[in-house]
């Protein structure tokens, strides 16, 4: 017989048990049998359920697992191309994407990582200056092309050495650029320009030096102080000859002013000694008819002592007297000789004045009259503005002394004087023009002024006016070197100011302001 129990619960609660006994008969046998079979089916399936699932599992999580072990082996390795299993839906597939997403961004961030360093070390490599990192006891860590170059030494031999070897390393990190002696493989010596910090990478200190070797420098150097002397000399040269050049433009200019004169001051002279050429002529005339008369006189007054009768005797002296017209001799012999002393003395004045204009008696500074000067050059010029213009004179009686060379001084004037004569000339006023001539004192400077009544300058040359070879005339009649002249004597050699401005005659007006001796 055999027996099935069953247990029976209900909402939780046990019930009790359900038992049935079954003869094994004929009709139960077969029954039985079956349901063996059917154990046995389901064990099988099972088994095979079993089976599919530890396979499925295999695929679908050990298998990727193992790869994204080997994955991520091969990734701290530095290998970033590995091959990743197919991701899936499921936990292990976000584990893949997750872990994909981890290899692109550290693959990225270690490919420009990388490309950093390949640049850090292109920059490093092609520096012409030796580059070189050293380790808290000297010894050189690294050592760049450039370094390798200078210092002759293959960096392979060079690190690990100490860098004492090649530089003087005492006091030299931290001391910003220092020029060195240094040392070359082969123990030859060099300059070079050192700079050394310190650095900490990773909490280990280091320090970094670069180092330049100096010796083309030195002689680019070597070779500019022998340009640069050189130079200095041709400046000297150069300079002496532009001084030589200037000095013999003034002398030329003041030649050539004294020439342009030399035609008036002659007529200046001319017209004197041609009336005292004539009074003497007279006085000569005079003379002859003077000299007898007094030798008659001398004669009638040794006859009176003999004469007895004296009347006749007085009146043929008379009769001479009248002939020799002494009445008209004794009203015209004093002007006569008169005029010709004033004349002399005129004659005397132009050619002083001559003389002190043209050769002032000094090439050094000295201290100098400008008042006289001034009169001086309005003398000499006289025949240039006295057809032309009227010129009158202002000047301060109390005006100070002024150091300065004088023969310079006067061309300035003179040049001035002229320019305003023939500014009136080209006028074309029929009445004559005016030129005024004034110094005043004011404090620490004196001033000059001159004026005239001419055409002016327009404003939009005044900046020029003052530029060699700068001219308003025409061909031939300026070569635009007296302004330039006056500038350079006044403004670089004294000094001074010259300004040119508008006048209150329509004219033009320079004035010189120059110091007090």
């Amino acid at each position: 017989m055999t027996r099935l129990s069953v247990p029976l619960d209900w909402a939780g609660r046990s019930l009790g048990m359900l038992t049935v006994d079954l003869e094994e008969n004929s009709l139960v046998a077969p029954a039985f049998a079956v349901l063996q079979q059917l154990e046995l089916m389901v064990a099988l399936i099972l088994l095979l359920g079993t089976l599919a699932v530890v396979w499925l599992q295999n695929n679908s999580v050990v298998r990727p697992m193992k790869k994204l072990a080997k994955a991520s082996h091969l990734l701290s390795e530095g290998s970033y191309d590995v091959a990743l299993p197919m991701s899936s839906g499921d936990e292990v597939g976000k584990l893949v994407r997750a872990f994909q997403i981890m290899r692109d961004a550290v693959g990225s961030r270690e490919a420009a990582l990388r490309q950093s360093e390949r640049r850090l070390e292109a920059v490093i490599d092609n520096s012409a200056e030796a580059i070189l990192s050293l380790d808290d006891q000297g010894r050189i860590v690294s050592f760049n092309n450039a370094a390798e170059r200078i210092f002759g030494v293959p960096a392979s031999r060079a690190i690990g050495s100490d860098v004492n070897q090649l530089v003087p390393f005492e006091g030299i990190v931290g001391a910003g650029g220092v020029e060195i002696e240094a040392v070359r493989f082969d123990a030859s010596r060099f300059p070079a320009l050192i700079t050394a910090s310190r650095v900490a990478v990773d909490g280990l200190t280091m320090v970094v030096a670069t180092v330049g070797d100096l010796t083309q420098r030195r002689q680019y150097e070597r070779i500019r102080a022998d340009q640069h002397a050189e130079l200095e000399h041709l400046v000297t040269e150069r300079t002496a000859a532009l001084k030589e050049a200037q000095r013999e433009a003034l002398q030329a200019s003041r030649l050539a002013s004294v020439g342009q004169l030399a035609a008036g001051i002659a007529h200046e002279i001319n017209t004197p000694i041609q009336y005292i050429g004539d009074n003497l002529s007279f006085i000569q005339d005079a003379s002859k008819n003077i000299l007898p008369l007094l030798d008659e006189a001398r004669k009638v007054a040794s006859d009176l002592e003999r004469y007895s009768s004296r009347d006749a005797l007085v009146l043929e002296y008379f009769e001479r007297v009248k002939q020799a017209n002494l009445d008209f001799l004794i009203n015209e012999l004093p002007p006569a000789i008169s005029q010709s002393l004033e004349g002399v003395a005129q004659v005397a004045r132009i050619v002083l004045s001559m003389k002190e204009f043209s050769h002032p008696g000094t090439t050094q500074k000295s201290v100098v009259d400008l008042n006289r000067a001034l009169e001086n050059t309005v003398t000499v010029s006289r025949n240039t503005w006295k057809h032309i213009a009227d010129l009158e004179t202002r000047l301060d009686p109390k005006l100070p002394r002024v150091n300065c060379h004088p023969g310079e001084m006067n061309q300035v004037f003179l040049n001035l004087i002229i320019n305003a004569a023939h500014a009136i000339d080209e006028s074309g006023r029929l009445k004559p023009g005016k030129i005024t001539v004034e110094t005043l004192s004011l404090g620490d400077f004196v001033e000059v002024r001159i004026s005239d009544s001419g055409t002016g300058v327009p404003d939009d040359i005044k900046d020029r006016i003052f530029d060699p070879f700068f001219t308003t005339k025409d061909v031939g009649k300026g070569t635009g070197q007296g302004l330039a002249i006056c500038y350079d004597v006044v403004v670089v050699k004294h000094g001074g100011q010259i300004i040119v401005g508008d006048s209150k005659e329509e004219g033009a007006v320079f004035t010189i302001r120059l110091p007090v001796a």
